[in-house]
């Protein structure tokens, strides 16, 4: 079983191995894209036509590099 969002609860249910994953989205990133695209927008240069942020998949083994205890 997978969930979505890699919340508090999330985190609890990788930790506690009652699901396998979890899809961690990151909007915390987001503005590092978006305004480079903003300001190359403003001053007239190109952008690209799709701006996608990095996701992770996060499972037990790797949980604790993105979410430490």
């Amino acid at each position: 079983m997978v969930s979505q969002g890699v919340d508090g609860l999330g985190i609890q249910l990788l930790r506690n191995g009652i699901i396998d994953g979890d899809l961690a989205y990151f909007p915390e990133r987001y503005g590092r894209n978006l305004v480079s695209a903003a300001l190359a927008l403003m001053y007239g240069n190109p952008i690209p036509s799709h701006i996608y942020i990095d996701n992770e998949i996060i499972t037990p083994d790797n949980l604790n590099k993105y979410y430490p205890e």
